[in-house]
């Protein structure tokens, strides 16, 4: 790392000082707190000195609307040591949800194990009873019961740890984390789901065998063949607990799948297909800004002239690209009400840049070749700007100009184009100026190219065109506009991919959760189905015998995860695009295939009693 004065800007840049811009307002600046002095204290202070800054500035175009909008500014200060970070900006809420997700799949983790630990103690009853009847005491019942537990949980624990270390190799390839970001297991999670693990074995199983231990283990206290729990005890209600949390997982993924789908299919006001992007920077090639004009009419005229290239054309930045730049606006003639917003959006572009990348004309025409240093400075404007600061008048011939008051001669506008979406594909259409790059010229510039067959094939005649015009102009990237707009969603699919992948993952757990419950419990209920098919039930009847309880088991679950899903849905609010927080669909899509899969868990111990032989089953007990 170095670092250089900010007063060697103009020379290191090749522009115009950031400490005398206006409107230079993303600087940070660092201090430290004087002795004794607290954070809101300061943070009072050098926002009083921005106040006085601001009417300084403001001079004697000071308003009282003015007056109140600089009130209304405050400056937030953040301890040093974590920084005003954007990739926390960034990762900040995606990591919540998918924190929330993996909170719901341990507690479905948990609530499955205590419901296989107690539908196995329930099945182990007559042992318990027979071990108390044979002398053992409550307490090495208790300690038995202890031991495997723990075993259980330690085992299981153990699996777990060494699956993480593997399962994070898989999730880093798999999903393309950002190179910054540190995706390792961390020894505190990894102790803390180790002993919630290891609790829940413990407490579910060693609460069946106290409650059992206090029993009388007389004769005429056992319970008679045949007997079975309650149909909708704590095993039932813990089934259909992961059956309500499992609802809100797969509906929770289901509205994030539907929103990416909206955002990939949706119009953008521009064709991606066969678009190379290559970035450059003629600074570093030592040219001076009188330079920059020759450069990009040769760089326009030779990239259009290049094999399998049918469009070409030069921008400060492309669509989805990351970069961005605004400022305010003032109109010849226009008093903007007050609280007026008159941000707007701004990009310097080339010749053919609208016809390369299909943005329609509406009205006017385009930058082209007559747009140069010598001659009017003119702009094109899109819809929404038009409608926002223009509506019911002709905007052709109007003049702007960014910041206020207006000072001719201003920008002409020549040109009206449709609205496309340039920095996020969740923003609505903002008001957005275009102007000539030959008249508005930036040092860092991309070449646009619109191919005939895949944009990765004129790479090479790029570069070497590139080292033909100037040898020391440099390609800093290359990549394509599709490129671009899928890494645009890169964290959408980042967290619809894993809370997918959660969402399967606890249906899978409630299905195991599912099936070891009825194999428990048709087990216990062996002598009575026997006795059932041995008075003429048939086999459907004795698999609707089975399932009739499942079946009531998941509407509970499903009636009572609902409220949940729809709750977690509306939390997911911010994540969505094109789609209510209630979605229909993907709540009804959720609903079925837990449903099928329940049912499938089910089937399997149903039939498995259905094919019970009636006089084997009498024998069992």
């Amino acid at each position: 790392d170095f670092w250089l004065p900010l007063s060697f800007q103009p020379q290191v840049l090749k522009d115009e000082s950031y400490l005398n811009t206006a409107y230079t307002y993303w600087l940070n600046c660092i201090g430290r707190l004087k002795h004794g002095v607290t954070m809101k204290r300061a943070a009072t202070a050098v926002t009083a000195h921005l106040h006085a800054f601001y009417i300084t500035q403001a001079g004697s175009h000071l308003t009282a609307d003015k007056r109140r909008e600089i009130e209304e500014q405050q400056i937030t200060l953040k301890p040093g040591g974590s920084g005003i970070s954007w990739l926390r900006y960034r990762y900040a809420k995606p990591l919540n949800v998918l924190m929330a997700a993996v909170g719901l799949v341990l507690l479905i983790a948990c609530a499955n194990v205590a419901t296989l630990l107690l539908a196995r103690a329930s099945a182990r009853r007559q042992e318990f009873l027979c071990r108390l009847a044979l002398g053992a005491s409550r307490g090495r019942l208790m300690r038995q019961v202890l031991t495997e537990s723990v075993l259980l949980a330690i085992f299981g624990g153990v699996a777990g740890a060494l699956f993480a270390w593997w399962s994070v190799k898989l999730l880093r390839v798999w999903l393309h984390f950002d190179s910054v970001v540190k995706v390792r297991p961390d020894p505190i999670v990894l102790a803390f789901t180790l002993g919630i693990s290891i609790a829940t074995g413990i407490l579910f199983g060693m609460i069946p065998a106290w409650k059992f231990s206090r029993l009388d283990p007389r004769p005429g206290n056992v319970a008679p063949p045949g007997w079975r729990a309650r149909r909708f005890g704590s095993t039932q209600m813990l089934i259909a607990l992961q059956v309500a949390l499992s609802l809100m997982l797969l509906a929770g993924a289901g509205v994030l799948t539907h929103s990416l789908l909206a955002l990939e299919r949706q119009n953008m006001g521009f064709n991606r297909d066969r678009i190379l992007l290559a970035r450059t920077d003629a600074k570093l090639a030592g040219l001076e800004p009188a330079q920059e004009f020759p450069l990009f009419r040769e760089l326009g005229e030779r990239l259009n002239e290049l094999p399998g290239v049918q469009s070409a054309a030069l921008a400060r930045f492309s669509p989805m690209s990351g970069y961005s730049s605004s400022s305010n606006l003032s109109i010849q003639g226009y008093t903007p009400p007050p609280d007026k917003d008159m941000r707007v959006w701004r990009l310097q572009v080339g010749p053919h840049f609208f016809e390369t990348l299909e943005i329609p004309l509406r009205l006017g025409r385009t930058i082209d070749k007559r747009d140069t240093p010598a001659s009017t400075p003119v702009a094109v404007v899109n819809e929404t700007f038009v409608k926002e600061y223009l509506a019911g008048q002709n905007p052709l011939g109007v003049h702007m100009q960014h910041g206020a008051p207006f000072k001719t001669p201003g920008y002409e506008i020549v040109g009206v184009v449709a609205d496309s979406k340039f920095y996020d594909l969740r923003e609505r259409p903002k008001p957005m100026v275009f102007y000539a790059l030959a008249q508005q010229p930036e040092t860092e510039f991309q070449l646009i190219l619109r191919t005939a067959a895949d944009p990765n094939s004129v790479v090479g005649e790029v570069r070497r065109m590139l080292n033909r015009v100037n040898s020391r102009l440099p390609v800093l990237e290359v990549n394509t506009l599709d490129q671009q707009v899928e890494h645009s969603l890169e964290q959408q699919k980042m967290i619809t991919t894993l809370c997918s992948t959660f969402g399967v993952l606890a249906l899978l757990l409630a299905s195991i959760g599912i099936y070891g419950s009825l194999a428990y419990s048709v087990s216990g209920r062996t002598a009575e189905i026997g006795i059932r098919m041995a008075i003429g039930a048939q086999r459907a009847s004795v698999v609707w015998l089975v399932l009739r309880d499942l079946l009531i088991l998941m509407i509970a679950g499903l009636v009572a995860g609902v409220p949940f899903a729809l709750g977690g849905t509306r939390w997911l609010k911010s994540f969505l695009f094109g789609i209510g927080t209630v979605d229909p669909l993907a709540l009804a899509a959720a609903v079925l295939l837990i449903l099928f899969v329940a049912l499938l868990a089910g089937y399997l111990p149903a039939r498995r009693a259905a094919r019970i032989d009636p006089m084997r089953a009498l024998r069992h007990e």
